[in-house]
């Protein structure tokens, strides 16, 4: 993903937008140069970093939230942020989260593996650090990325998922209200997920289901909502003119039906909930969140 104009810095270029700049977040760190991240009373990751961060590499530039490739032992490598998922292009604050990532990794960076030293499209996975500051942390405690666990890469999951606790209690990034627009006002809910129906999920597709509630005393047009999943690659777009009744209910089952009031149908040829665990997502048609519901599996 490619975000806005490119901007030089420090000799390199960046390919980020220039329009967005979030307040830094305020961490005590020690010099890049030190065997390991100095205090940091803000973060709860810099505080347990216990060593040594890893390699140094220098940052040559950004791909989008949570991407970028960096010069390590003079070869250009791509790296993927552990334990979080920053908004896909496209999405409103994708450009946001591209740019506070070269604001936090601008220059010489260390870099912390896990279990897995690389993902399937052979990028190098890690928790970044720069000047002291856990980047992934950062980017979730400013709302700017979801924490997602990637099995077995777990270590700082805790830490992550703390952070954007917070980044949602507060409201900032993607949890305003207004993250993407003005909001609906609408009182919606995701108030239950069965996942695992059952049986072999892909033979009862439609046991698989998810239910919103209208929380208001009005009706709500729910037509341009979006539901998404936490890998956001399954989305369920509402039909147009749909209208939820107030203090209503409707059910979205994964499989395929005809479409009747209170009952929706995805239309997904698979499960879309997995059994271990996932997180559902609605979204307005501005792209705001209007509801979220997770479960452990």
């Amino acid at each position: 993903m490619i975000f806005g104009e490119v901007v030089p810095v420090r000799g390199r270029s960046w390919c980020v937008s220039t329009r967005w700049a979030l307040a830094a977040v305020c961490l005590a760190a020690a010099a890049c140069q030190a065997p390991a991240p100095g205090p940091a009373p803000a973060s709860s990751s810099a505080a347990a970093a216990g060593g040594a961060p890893g390699e140094q590499a220098d940052v040559m530039r950004i791909v989008d939230g949570d991407t970028l490739v960096v010069s390590l032992g003079g070869a250009e490598q791509t790296v993927r942020l552990i334990g979080i998922d920053a908004p896909e292009a496209g999405e409103c604050s994708a450009g946001r989260a591209g740019e506070r990532l070269a604001e936090l990794a601008a220059g010489r960076v260390h870099l912390e593996t896990d279990s897995e030293e690389r993902d399937r499209h052979g990028r190098l996975l890690v928790y970044l650090w720069a000047d002291g500051v856990l980047v992934n942390e950062a980017l979730a405690a400013e709302g700017l990325a979801l924490a997602r666990a990637y099995p077995p890469n777990t270590a700082r999951q805790a830490a992550l998922r703390t952070a954007e606790d917070a980044a949602r209690r507060a409201g900032l990034g993607l949890w305003a209200p207004d993250a993407c627009g003005a909001p609906t006002g609408l009182r919606l809910e995701i108030t239950e997920i069965r996942w695992n129906p059952p049986g072999p999920d892909e033979d009862d597709l439609n046991g698989e289901y998810l239910v919103i509630v209208n929380r208001a005393e009005r009706p709500a047009d729910l037509g341009g909502f979006t539901l998404r999943d936490e890998s956001s690659s399954n989305r369920y777009r509402f039909p147009p003119g749909w209208i939820l009744p107030a203090r209503g209910r409707t059910a979205v089952h994964s499989g395929s039906g005809r479409d009747r009031p209170g009952v929706l149908y995805w239309g997904s040829g698979r499960p879309i909930w997995n059994n271990g665990g996932d997180r559902a997502f609605l979204l307005d048609p501005a792209g705001n969140i209007a509801a979220e519901y997770s479960y452990p599996g």
